[in-house]
């Protein structure tokens, strides 16, 4: 829930960058202030290798500062870039080998723990890993209570387990958390400017526009064509509204389907005002990327990415600390010319050459996985019973929200792998979940 928005009508929560002082009889006297902000345009004078050698100051400092630390440290290890680099300069700033967790899955296209293990033996690590399987029905009911509120990001799942790992060998971690958003590394980005780029094509954009799309199937969630429909599916839109769409788990013409008349709200409402309106990012192109990175930095990075991971690891006693959300490695970073963060289809450009040396060159190379997690086919197995014994129940459908239908339809799609809905069922599972632990109650 984007700040100072929460899922209470009552409650309001502190803006990124914010600070709360209360005065008046009874502290009756709420007031908030900015005391930081994201830099909305890019500022840097100096050259491309000036950029990099001060990147690779601010990040070594950055670090270096989060190092400091009376109790065991270590570090969260995904076996990309980002956590790849801090686990390198770690390894430059101590003597002993740094500790490492990751977390597994036995699917393919989600599991990163291969490259962890040659992130972990090209520094000699402590390396630990450990596999999530979809018989975890008692780590989902506490995630309903950990995160006080509904939270959608089915990765909150992993991370826990990520985090609860760790806490069994040191008490703080360093974690790789936003490097995508300060360097570009995200395919959105790129995927704002191959739609300039075909809007400005009167053929492939007119294709794309024309709705061919719909028709493929999207078994897994990260599919090519489940890539390709989400892609299309925003051609036609305002540039603020094609990037939420994308990133929106219920698209608003499927919301308008399960959702009961009562119950509908105008969701692009509720965004407005996170995607600026800069034209200080140079290109077309380049200008929505930019926008896109800055709405990351203040809607997405905090609200979602920060909120899992600090209740996931303060439920277990860990402490986060996350070196590229240093202010100053941000305010850098968001001072660089897009064509530095991003360059062709290669995302953290500078990124990657201000930190080559510690980049072995399968991970140099790989592309971005990101932390997902296969819930789609865990709700066709261990989680179905689940989902129909909470969403689906009578207990559920008598609150009134949702057109079971629709919502039967949802599961019956993926069951038959016609389409993943993976994150959506478990959207639905967690709200449900929440509304008993916190609203009935």
């Amino acid at each position: 829930m984007p700040a100072p928005r929460t899922a209470y009508a009552d409650i309001r929560q502190l803006p990124p960058g914010h600070s709360l002082l209360v005065t008046g009889e009874n502290y009756q006297q709420p007031c908030s202030r900015s005391y930081w902000s994201l830099p909305v345009q890019p500022g840097f004078e100096g050259t491309f290798p000036q950029a990099c050698e001060q990147l690779r100051q601010e990040l070594t400092r950055a670090v270096e500062m989060r190092m400091i630390s009376d109790v065991p440290l270590g570090a969260f290890l995904s076996g990309g870039i980002d956590s790849t680099i801090i686990v390198g300069l770690m390894s430059q700033l101590q003597k002993e080998p740094v500790t490492t967790c990751t977390i597994g899955f036995d699917n393919d296209l989600y599991d990163e723990t291969p490259y962890a293990r040659q992130t972990a033996r090209h520094f000699g690590t402590t390396h630990h890993e450990q596999t999530v399987h979809a018989d975890c029905l008692e780590a989902i009911e506490k995630l309903s209570y950990y995160y006080d509120e509904p939270f959608a990001d089915s990765s909150a799942l992993p991370t826990w387990y990520l985090s609860r790992l760790a806490r069994e060998q040191v008490t703080v971690v360093l974690s790789g958390d936003g490097g995508d958003e300060c360097f570009g590394g995200y395919d959105r980005y790129r995927g704002l400017q191959l739609a300039e780029k075909l809007n400005r094509n009167l053929l492939l954009g007119w294709l794309l526009k024309r709705r061919f799309w719909q028709n493929l199937s999207s078994r897994e969630h990260r599919s090519f064509s489940k890539r390709l429909k989400r892609f299309a599916s925003g051609m036609n839109l305002p540039v603020d509204r094609r990037y939420l769409q994308w990133m929106a788990v219920f698209d608003p013409d499927l919301l308008q389907e399960i959702l009961t008349g009562s119950a509908v709200i105008p969701v692009w409402d509720r965004f407005a005002g996170y995607f600026p309106e800069t034209t200080a990012f140079g290109s077309e192109a380049g200008r929505h990327a930019g926008q896109a990175m800055v709405c990351d930095g203040q809607m997405y990075l905090p609200g979602d990415l920060n909120t899992k991971t600090d209740r996931a690891s303060m439920s277990v006693g860990l402490e986060l600390r996350c070196p590229f959300q240093d202010h100053k490695v941000m305010e850098l970073a968001y001072s660089l010319p897009i064509d530095w963060r991003i360059r062709g289809r290669v995302g953290k450009y500078i990124l990657r050459k201000a930190c080559s040396d510690l980049l072995p060159p399968a991970i140099q190379n790989r592309p971005k996985r990101g932390f997902g997690v296969p819930v789609g086919s865990w709700f066709r197995d261990e989680l179905r019973d689940l989902f129909c014994d909470t969403v689906l129940s009578p207990r559920a459908m008598a609150r009134g929200y949702f057109h079971k239908t629709s919502l039967e339809k949802l599961l019956r799609e993926n069951d038959n792998k016609q389409e993943d809905h993976g994150h959506r069922l478990w959207a639905l599972l967690m709200l449900e979940l929440w509304f008993r632990k916190y609203i009935e109650k």
